[in-house]
């Protein structure tokens, strides 16, 4: 079977940002994630022990499972968090090598502005674009590379149901050290922001404001 694969530089990334797309095509979907995380653990948690024990990248499994995606569909680079753009060219022959060991032909990430401007999120798209080009035209693939567009009326526009919007919520809830959401019958605070049957914490859901877009209306890409 031929393969979606899914680049982000964090965990949380693909869950916030790209989930309705693995929605689409989740028995065929792999992750590849290019940090732990440990630079931007806002840590809602409360656990000292969080960051050294990389938490982060076990809210990722739980999360991305919710999306559909086994542990075998999930790979964890270990790069670090908050210096990818010093680390692009290892970033870039890992997706290499991840594509030539799989069998790929399409590629979902970050857009070039990573959406939000972050740069770890612009160096994931950037290592992207870079590996998608060395293996068109070095190893004969014939990949496509959709890219996250900020503004709506891309190429390819995933728009958000009811049922869709439900299971990015619970993605996201399990990125505790992240978000404060979870299901409003086990929520106590009553005047937080409610959502298809989610409880967000009105702190968190103006923290996530850029995301907004995302999570209510869909995810639009261009081919990059």
């Amino acid at each position: 079977m031929k393969k979606t694969l899914f680049i982000a530089a964090h965990p949380d990334d693909i869950e916030t940002m790209m989930a309705y797309a693995v929605l689409r095509c989740a028995g065929s979907a792999n992750a590849l994630v290019a940090t732990d995380g440990e630079e931007t653990t806002l840590n809602y948690t409360n656990d000292p022990t969080f960051i050294v024990e990389r938490k982060r990248k076990q809210e990722s499994e739980r999360g991305l499972a919710c999306l559909g995606l086994t542990l075998k569909q999930q790979t964890y680079l270990g790069l670090p968090d908050g210096n990818l753009t010093k680390h692009l060219p290892d970033m870039t022959e890992q997706i290499i090598t991840f594509v030539n060991r799989h069998d790929v032909f399409r590629v979902f990430t970050l857009g070039r502005d990573g959406y939000d401007n972050h740069p770890d999120h612009v160096a994931t798209h950037n290592a992207a674009e870079t590996a998608i080009g060395i293996l068109n035209e070095q190893y004969g693939k014939h990949l496509t590379l959709l890219a996250l567009n900020n503004l709506q009326g891309g190429s390819h526009a995933l728009v958000a149901t009811e049922d869709s919007r439900k299971l990015k919520l619970a993605a996201m809830s399990c990125h505790k050290s992240q978000f404060v959401i979870a299901p409003f019958k086990e929520y106590e605070d009553k005047t937080c922001h409610q959502l298809d049957g989610f409880a967000i914490q009105a702190s968190c859901w103006k923290h996530l404001s850029i995301y907004h877009p995302l999570i209510l209306q869909g995810e639009t890409y261009d081919l990059s």
